[in-house]
This record gives C-alpha cells, sequence and structure tokens, in this order.
C-alpha cells in the first residue's frame, strides 16, 4: 500500500482536527462511520479541516493508503466559490498607525497585539507561550517556542521584555496563574484562544478603519524588515520558513521601495 507520511501535529492543529472529527463523526469522531449529512451546508474553508482531518486520523490507524483516503474523502461534498479578493497587509503608514493604537490598549491586550508585528510569530504561536519560556526570556533575551509543525525555535526577544513582563503579570482568564499564554485571554479550547487574539487585533484596527488580522502583521514583520535593508536570508530565518519562496510572500514592496533603487 501506498501509506501516508506523518510530520509532527502543533497541538493547536491537534485540537482542532479533533473537535472537528467529533463533530462530523460524533459522538466520537469515528472516521469509519458516515458522516453527518449537516456537513453539507458548512462552508467549504471548514469542510477543507475536515479533509485534513480525515487524512491525518486515517493515516494514524494505519489504514492511510491513498485509496481508503480518497474514498472517505470523498464522502465530503466539495462547493467550489470564486476566489475572494486578498487582503492586503497594512502599508508602512498604517502599520504605524495601528502600532501606536495598540500601545494605547491596557495590558495585556497590549502585548497581545504588538507581538505578532514586532517578532513575526504566528497566533499559534503567540498563544502557545510556555510560562518557563516566557520566564527565561525576560533573563536572557532569548525566546524560545513552537513553530508551526512542533519544532522548536528561538528568537532575540529584548526588543520586547516589557511585553513579556506585561504577560507574566497577568492572570489567566480562570484566575489561576498561566501555563501557556493563550489562557490569559480565554481559559477555552485553542480555538476559542485564537478568536479572543483576533477579536483584539481587528478591534484595534477597526478604530482606525482597518482590516488586520494576526497574520496581516506577521506580513507587515517580514515588509519592515526588508525596508530596513535585511537580507532575505535573515528574514527567512526569522519567519521560520523552509524555503524563501515561502519568505517573499510576505514582503511586499511598494512604488516609494521602487523608486530608491530607480
Amino acid at each position: 500500500m501506498d501509506q501516508i507520511s506523518l510530520k509532527p501535529l502543533a497541538d493547536r492543529s491537534r485540537a482542532e482536527y479533533d473537535a472537528i472529527l467529533k463533530l462530523a463523526y460524533p459522538p466520537d469522531g469515528n472516521v469509519v462511520r458516515e458522516p453527518i449529512k449537516e456537513i453539507a451546508a458548512w462552508p467549504e474553508g471548514r469542510r477543507v479541516i475536515l479533509r485534513a482531518a480525515i487524512k491525518r486520523k486515517l493515516a494514524e490507524l494505519g489504514v492511510g493508503d491513498k485509496t481508503t483516503i480518497e474514498a472517505t474523502i470523498g464522502k465530503i461534498p466539495r462547493v467550489y466559490t470564486a476566489p475572494s479578493e486578498p487582503v492586503e497587509p497594512p502599508n508602512e503608514e498604517e502599520t504605524s498607525a495601528y502600532a501606536k493604537a495598540a500601545e494605547a490598549a491596557p495590558e495585556p491586550y497590549r502585548s497581545f497585539a504588538l507581538l505578532p508585528l514586532k517578532l513575526g510569530t504566528r497566533a499559534a504561536e503567540v498563544l502557545g507561550l510556555e510560562r518557563a519560556a516566557v520566564e527565561r526570556a525576560v533573563e536572557t533575551g532569548v525566546l524560545r517556542f513552537t513553530r508551526k509543525g512542533g519544532k522548536r525555535r528561538d528568537l532575540p526577544a529584548r526588543a520586547v521584555t516589557a511585553h513579556l513582563v506585561a504577560l507574566l503579570a497577568a492572570p489567566a482568564a480562570s484566575g489561576k496563574p498561566w501555563k501557556i499564554a493563550g489562557e490569559i485571554l480565554c481559559a477555552g479550547r485553542p480555538n476559542s484562544q485564537y478568536r479572543a487574539l483576533w477579536s483584539n487585533i481587528r478591534r484595534i484596527g477597526a478604530t482606525l478603519g482597518l482590516t488586520v488580522r494576526p497574520h496581516l502583521l506577521r506580513h507587515a514583520f517580514a515588509t519592515r524588515l526588508m525596508r530596513k535593508g535585511t537580507p532575505g536570508e535573515v528574514i527567512q530565518k526569522a519567519l521560520g520558513h523552509a524555503s524563501y519562496r515561502t519568505t517573499q510572500r510576505y514582503i511586499h514592496a511598494d512604488v516609494s521601495d521602487v523608486e530608491k533603487y530607480i
């Protein structure tokens, strides 16, 4: 059989997969049964996640050959829609305005709103920060966190020490000391913590008439490094990309950037 190889899965993705499988295959997410008929009314984006979860589950059960997977995934209806217009990341003027507005927010919302912009981290990487790692970063200036795919990586963090201190001082939403930073925003599952972070960032952007979400701040971070003359390989390292081709999608040069070299 042509088996599917498995890569490490981040905790947030694992929780998301388990949750969607239980919704599609109640009560325990067993993909051997027929999925509920209601999934036909799900948004296509949600069904995309379901298909990925099914593929992962079958591979983990040891029946991950392509024929079995295609047959099971084929039971999930597909709806094709015209692609929506991409949302452009904020330009430099908008990014500066967002940063200024975020600085005016109370803690810990200020720090959650600014860390993706100042470190270029993904939302899951900020929410998944371990307390011990944050304490160590305050002392050493090096922040260790879990990248996409479960990889452990380090980033220089002296420029965000004040934000890390603010997170350490904040209690979890439950009122108890937190172990994972996302617990500060929400006591629920990782999906709920992401929605809380997204809402916080969106609310700050909305005060300026901007559409801002966590991943767009990662794009703004990369673009700012480019404007400082940072080598592409360094930007790639900061973002944690395996390929520079991926990094290029995060760098958004405009007319003013071109003008510097003409």
